[in-house]
């Protein structure tokens, strides 16, 4: 009921408070672009579609007003960013990665205007978070307003997400804007959702549903979960989690979704895990097509004990070992050797740092799940020894509360 009276107050809105006439509307949203996800298309071709597309919350129609401010704000961001992007197109083209010193440079930009504004990356912080926090604490309570998120991606584009709160019920109008080898830009896609379900929880998550397209429309389940971290973690857990745990992940191999130790590292996947250590020793990626024809033994065992407290023994036991050769054998991740399932798409986020009486180091580590809108999927204990000259030693891992039941098996990488 309560959404019958948002979609009568929104449309009477939309008819009578923009100084427009319904058809006007209409033409001007008569080919409404969806969400970059979803690449749903639909088109309103008469007031029953339009109030049916009301209720169902996606590819809601832009009024007048709604178009003219995403116009204006972009050229207000553009008047500030706009030398240091003809600056980098001018030398390089549109789909190509722009590098993280320009990126970082116009996120700077935009946060000394007071823009809230974050990169493309799932660890960047969310600067000027408070004022967004505080549009946040003011929904809850029912109140109207709304906040304006930019966030720059891996090209250089920029996506403005504009939440709306109004009369208890949350929107998102999202742009993405491309910029040309001239500097100058243009609108990728423009998408207006209602948000079903939102939360803001006391370590700093803003986790919601988007309203999507459901079946019949489509055949395929389709996601509208949104994870954004608003407070920024602390610097000791930003340089825990860069130094010890970047590069490791809970799909590929299993040392942060397993539970081991000393005693039980022959639980471990070794021939996975040698990927994920050499990304940690050479800060670079393994070639799979040297590695698949196999990975000279001294190689292989010398980086496993650089990692971990095991022998040569435990390693040929857990790994596939070819004597005649002297090679470990060794197979990409990939669909052969891995079951999908949305628990892998997760990644680690150090929540406390704990320095232990014998000189070891706890962290305490969430997997944030957003596919599944949950910042802490599981919560683990990952113990590590750190030695004199910055080397370390992983330990051991420890599933909190039980949560070793809702990690799908793992399917090791050989067998």
């Amino acid at each position: 009921m309560r959404n019958r009276i948002m979609i009568l107050f929104f449309l009477t809105t939309l008819l009578c408070g923009c100084g427009q006439d319904y058809k006007e509307v209409l033409e001007i949203n008569d080919n409404i672009t969806t969400t970059e996800e979803s690449g749903y298309d639909s088109k309103i071709e008469s007031d029953h579609d339009f109030v049916v597309q009301l209720e169902k919350g996606y590819d809601l129609p832009l009024d007048e007003d709604e178009a003219m401010d995403l116009q204006i704000r972009m050229d207000s961001l553009f008047a500030i960013i706009g030398t240091s992007l003809s600056a980098y197109y001018s030398n390089t083209k549109c789909e190509t990665s722009m590098p993280d010193k320009e990126k970082s440079a116009i996120i700077d930009q935009l946060s000394e205007q007071g823009y809230i504004v974050k990169s493309d990356d799932i660890y960047s912080n969310l600067e000027n978070w408070k004022a967004f926090e505080s549009f946040l604490l003011r929904a809850q309570k029912g109140k109207s307003g709304e906040a304006v998120l930019y966030e720059v991606d891996e090209y250089g584009a920029i996506t403005e997400k504009i939440y709306k709160s109004m009369e208890g019920e949350l929107y998102v109008l999202s742009a993405r804007f491309c910029f040309n080898t001239d500097g100058q830009y243009a609108k990728n896609y423009v998408a207006k959702t209602r948000i079903k379900t939102w939360r803001y929880t006391e370590t700093g998550w803003f986790g919601y549903e988007l309203c999507v397209p459901e079946y019949p429309e489509v055949s395929e389940v389709m996601n509208g979960s949104v994870l954004l971290r608003v407070k920024p973690v602390s610097e000791e857990n930003r340089a825990a989690l860069e130094k010890f745990v970047l590069g490791l992940y809970y799909k590929g191999s299993n040392i942060l979704c397993t539970s081991w130790n000393e005693d039980t590292i022959e639980k471990l996947d070794f021939t996975a895990l040698y990927e994920d250590f050499y990304l940690l020793e050479y800060k670079d990626y393994l070639d799979y097509d040297v590695a698949e024809e196999g990975i000279p033994k001294d190689e292989f065992e010398e980086l496993l004990m650089k990692y971990l407290q095991v022998n040569v023994e435990q390693i040929r036991d857990g790994a596939v070992y070819d004597e005649n050769n002297n090679v470990y054998l060794w197979k990409r991740f990939g669909c052969g050797n891995y079951h999908l399932d949305r628990f892998g798409e997760s990644y680690p986020e150090v929540q406390a740092v704990r320095q232990n009486d014998d000189g070891t180091i706890t962290l305490t580590v969430n997997a944030v799940c957003e596919s599944l809108n949950n910042e802490a999927f599981i919560k683990h204990e990952l113990t590590i020894k750190e030695n004199s000259d910055g080397s370390f030693v992983y330990l051991k891992n420890e599933i909190l509360d039980n949560g070793e039941q809702n990690v799908p098996e793992y399917q090791y990488r050989m067998w």
